[in-house]
């Protein structure tokens, strides 16, 4: 089997504050990009509630079509812990909202005028259709069920600025009523999360599974209106600062270790004519999992044919079904107790120099399912501080807690260790490690 490897080492180094001025290098001369700060909010891990989607997209492509009837899956915002997020200004005259940037969805939304504390919108950043000259109301109702709660609104269009750039007739919604992350922070948070802006694809929309119409996405009308030239974004998230930088239509190569190595976006079954596919999601075909994969015994997790794993950056974990969780658990952090949380607890002294990896093989673009990339992160940067006078760390692999046990993430735990390439014109994710620069972030 052909691998192209990617490790990394330790990241333990000093931070320093990520500007929002980052030097932008674009993918063509003529490109005209858009880049915006990511700020990251952290959370409490314990008792932070789930916020995960209910859609069909992960049945609709670990699954037979048949059996692609309205499962409960995770996406956006598995047990946040660091959730990370982009400024945006809606309406005229505009209003400001922090919105968490979200890979693993597609549609943005923010509180409405009428969504009160007790009705899950505890900030003081609302939307109020009345006070814009440039709202737009559509026929077209917002229902998001969540695990734990859920969303419910009313779709629109609006002005949306972000960087100095503008969007006309931009579909979004505002909200009534909202639970899950965004419902439970307190007033004293310091990055307060108004909302969420989704970065997938049109078929991936709740506007499009529950009346089957499409729009296009903000990153895609960015690109359609001609604010960026190419079809693309690329994401790079500290790991040490909590900040980062998200980069519509170019690249910021001094983040940049090396080339993009890539795989191409799979497609799942269209939840509105199951004989026909299409892309819902930014899903990488994943061959196997690969544990210490730099030693004498490496142990492998080998899937038949491939499964479908979400890169997304609105989860901060990895998160998979319990069967693959525990033989992870057993060859990389053998002695982890599983919490009644549902994620799994080490000690941080011992595993903060483990030498021990997590990976994936990947297929490549262009290529059949033997030849792979490969990437890996070391268990050391895979552990997030809970209660440090106890020694207690969480491990961030994390059980999926739907019954479908379908659900394949790769949350930001593991993204933030790589600048990755979202390209929405050829349909592929690329990874690059991260530069000197960017470690020292």
């Amino acid at each position: 089997m052909k691998v192209s490897l990617f490790s990394i080492a330790s990241l333990l180094i000093a931070s320093a504050a990520l500007s929002s001025t980052l030097p932008v290098t674009n993918v063509s001369q003529s490109s005209k990009v858009l880049s915006l700060p990511l700020i990251a909010q952290k959370r409490s891990i314990a008792s932070h509630p789930r916020f995960g989607r209910r859609s069909l997209n992960q049945d609709l492509i670990n699954s037979a079509p048949e059996s692609a009837d309205g499962p409960i899956i995770y996406t956006p915002g598995l047990y946040d812990y660091i959730a990370f997020s982009v400024p945006v200004s809606i309406g005229t005259p505009p209003r400001d909202f922090v919105l968490i940037f979200d890979t693993g969805s597609a549609d943005l939304w923010v509180p409405g005028n009428d969504c009160s504390a007790l009705d899950g919108c505890p900030g003081t950043a609302i939307y109020d259709k009345n006070a814009s000259s440039t709202w737009s109301p559509s026929e077209y109702k917002f229902n998001i069920t969540y695990i734990k709660g859920g969303a419910v609104g009313h779709y629109g269009t609006e002005t949306i600025k972000l960087a100095g750039a503008q969007l006309e007739k931009q579909v979004f919604a505002y909200v009534d009523q909202v639970s899950g992350p965004t419902a439970n922070q307190s007033a004293d948070t310091l990055v307060f999360e108004d909302g969420l802006i989704g970065a997938s694809y049109p078929h991936s929309t709740q506007m499009y599974f529950d009346y089957g119409v499409t729009y296009l996405p903000f990153h895609e009308a960015l690109y359609a209106q001609k604010v960026i030239s190419d079809p693309l974004f690329t994401v790079f998230m500290s790991a040490n600062s909590g900040q980062g930088e998200v980069v519509y239509g170019g690249v910021n190569t001094t983040l940049l270790g090396s080339d993009f190595v890539y795989t191409n976006v799979i497609q799942g079954y269209d939840p509105h004519n199951k004989e026909q596919t299409t892309y819902i999601g930014w899903f990488a075909p994943v061959t196997q999992i690969v544990l210490n994969r730099f030693t004498d015994s490496p142990t492998q997790i080998t899937f038949e044919n491939y499964k479908g794993m979400l890169v997304d950056t609105g989860t901060t974990n990895i998160i998979l079904p319990r069967v693959e969780v525990a033989k992870i658990v057993e060859a990389v952090v053998p002695d982890a107790q599983l919490t009644s949380y549902g994620w799994y607890s080490v000690a941080c002294s011992k595993y903060s120099t483990s030498t021990n990896t997590v990976g994936f093989d990947i297929i490549k673009s262009g290529a059949t399912s033997d030849q792979t990339i490969h990437i890996s992160v070391g268990v050391k940067d895979l552990i997030l501080p809970v209660d440090y006078d106890q020694d207690q760390c969480m491990f961030g692999v994390v059980p999926d807690q739907s019954e479908s046990q379908r659900n394949y993430l790769i949350g930001n735990i593991f993204l933030r260790h790589f600048v990755t390439l979202f390209h929405f014109g050829d349909n592929r994710i690329g990874f690059a490690p991260l530069s000197a620069a960017a470690l020292n972030m």
